[in-house]
């Protein structure tokens, strides 16, 4: 693949890790007058608005029954199952650990990689993703898991985890055979259709308190933190193999704690900066790609 699609990737990646880590901040200014399930519905319906006109495909591209199907699947892997999962889990583990478990997203990344498109690390790459881990868990203040009888809660975030982590692989199929685009307007709009029975679970269906900030924060999570984001990450496994691309997912602790330093005053420590600097090295070490194996060989749509 020319260098220039490759550095054309990382910059996506890049500014896409940037919009997730931003939509933390966001998040909690949102919550202080929209409920939870509220959010995840404007984010994923306004996102499929939004992207709907590109569901439309030129040629030689066309929609299957099997793509349909495998954006459709992505739909609920990687909004409605997840997103139900970190809310009931959150709620029956720790905030240190809800930290910790997104730091192993990358981690079950690459392992469902391996196992479903054959991909593999160089051993340079392992050892950053293994750095990367132990820097995450740094920054989060080193908790420990199924503390005080958490273990339940601690699991249910697991598995929410590897649910995006198999969403994660699966886009680089599904782009395979639809553009980026369409690739990101078909998940979206699964996402939305199938959370909606969430909204059956909320009695705070109608937000009760919405100022200025709240709709700017809303505005954000929708458009950038939805819409830009994942159309980045599609723009990007376009380009790299999501082995590689999912090593860039250790940007959002760093970034994350970097805005809350700005946004609430809060004071960087010394795990913090021993964690980044971990981060930083895997982030470096994931860069020795060249003679990874080619992304899995996959028919386009006017085969």
């Amino acid at each position: 693949m020319p260098r220039r699609n490759q550095r054309l990737g990382m910059v996506a990646l890049v500014l896409a890790n940037l919009m997730w880590a931003a939509s933390y901040p966001a998040t909690a200014v949102a919550l202080h007058g929209v409920d939870p399930v509220i959010i995840t519905l404007i984010r994923l319906g306004i996102g499929a608005v939004v992207m709907s006109p590109f569901l439309k495909l030129r040629s030689p591209y066309r929609w299957t029954a099997r793509t349909m199907g495998l954006g459709f699947l992505m739909g609920i892997l990687g909004f409605t199952m997840p997103v139900w999962l970190q809310t009931v889990g959150v709620g029956r583990s720790t905030p240190g650990i809800a930290a910790m478990s997104i730091a192993l997203e990358p981690a079950f990344t690459v392992l469902v990689a391996a196992m479903v498109l054959r991909q593999r690390l160089l051993l340079m790459q392992w050892i950053g993703i293994a750095a990367a881990v132990i820097g995450s868990w740094a920054i989060a203040g080193f908790p420990r898991p199924g503390v005080a009888g958490y273990l339940v809660g601690d699991a249910i975030l697991l598995v929410a985890i590897l649910s995006w982590s198999i969403y994660n692989v699966l886009s680089q199929p599904l782009t395979a055979q639809v553009p980026a685009a369409a690739s990101t307007a078909i998940t979206l709009l699964a996402g939305f259709l199938t959370s909606l029975p969430l909204m059956m679970t909320t009695h705070k269906l109608v937000p009760h308190h919405l100022t200025s900030a709240i709709l700017v924060a809303l505005g954000f999570l929708a458009i950038g933190a939805t819409v830009g984001a994942y159309l980045l990450w599609m723009l990007a496994v376009e380009r790299l193999e999501v082995a590689h691309a999912a090593i860039y997912l250790y940007i959002q602790p760093i970034a994350g704690v970097l805005l809350s330093v700005v946004l609430t005053g809060t004071r960087i420590t010394e795990p913090f900066i021993i964690g980044s600097l971990m981060i930083l090295g895997a982030l470096f070490l994931g860069q020795h790609h060249e003679r990874l194996t080619q992304p899995t060989t996959l028919h386009s749509a006017n085969d």
